[in-house]
């Protein structure tokens, strides 16, 4: 009933001001997921009124009517539109898996980013984005509960769903000395040289050190520009610098993921 109702109210001649109100609130009704919307508005005080007042007002023309009285009837409507199409369809919950230690992301602009599985027999992949409302820590693993939403036109350069944290489920600190990998596929535009003897920064995030000969290594990669595949270990404190295991490989940027990876 209520979207044969709100057909006939956009066929109305309304002013001008108020036609693409009414245009909008059509679109909205005719979707699929506002048709609970009819059941809830259906025999509602607010359906009794409108047609109450309809009858009372015969003599005016349709459109007149709803301009008149847009203050009473324009914030209920919205009210229902927004309780029953309140992006049930465009938002979900999932339970996702983060690895302990960063790796880079390759967007427009290299950084470090998460990894993430959707289960623990999954593989780990980079994670192009952000999670609202979580904080890593280096050295942990997680089981997270998430928000995903939909986001509507994202711009090019952005992916096209939201992350917001619902709930920690997991943390699990790894042993130290844990061993893992970071590839960079850059060097010189990635790792930094800090102030401190033979300590290094990896895209201006995390530190790391380096015995003399792992830092000659990097050096001699640094001068070249070449990609490297960085081994490390975890330390007992999150912030405490890694460090630098080894210089795992090394290769020009062009062939490096074909070598190294």
């Amino acid at each position: 009933m209520f979207t044969h109702v709100a057909a006939r109210m956009t066929c109305w001649p309304p002013t001008r001001p108020f036609q693409a109100v009414l245009q909008s609130i059509r679109y909205l009704l005719n979707r699929s997921l506002c048709f609970r919307l009819e059941r809830e508005f259906a025999g509602s005080d607010f359906h009794r009124r409108i047609n109450r007042a309809l009858a009372r007002h015969t003599q005016q023309t349709k459109g007149e009517f709803m301009y008149k009285h847009r203050r009473h009837w324009l914030p209920v409507l919205a009210s229902f539109i927004l309780s029953a199409c309140g992006g049930g369809d465009d938002s979900r919950e999932e339970t996702i898996y983060v690895s302990s230690n960063l790796t880079e992301c390759t967007s427009l602009v290299a950084h470090l980013c998460m990894l993430t599985r959707a289960s623990l027999d999954a593989p780990s992949t980079p994670f192009y984005g952000e999670i609202n409302g979580f904080q890593y820590e280096w050295g942990s693993t997680y089981r997270l509960k998430v928000k995903i939403t939909t986001v509507a036109n994202p711009p090019a350069d952005s992916p096209s769903e939201s992350y917001s944290l619902v709930e920690v489920l997991d943390k699990s600190p790894v042993p130290a000395a844990t061993v893992f990998q970071i590839p960079i596929g850059r060097s010189n535009e990635s790792i930094t040289k800090t102030s401190a003897t033979d300590v290094y920064r990896l895209h201006q995030t995390k530190d790391f050190a380096c015995q003399p000969s792992d830092c000659q290594t990097l050096f001699v990669s640094l001068e070249e520009g070449y990609g490297v595949l960085l081994e490390f270990d975890h330390q007992n404190q999150p912030t405490q610098p890694l460090h630098l295991l080894r210089v795992a490989c090394f290769a020009p940027p062009d062939t490096f993921r074909a070598t190294c990876m």
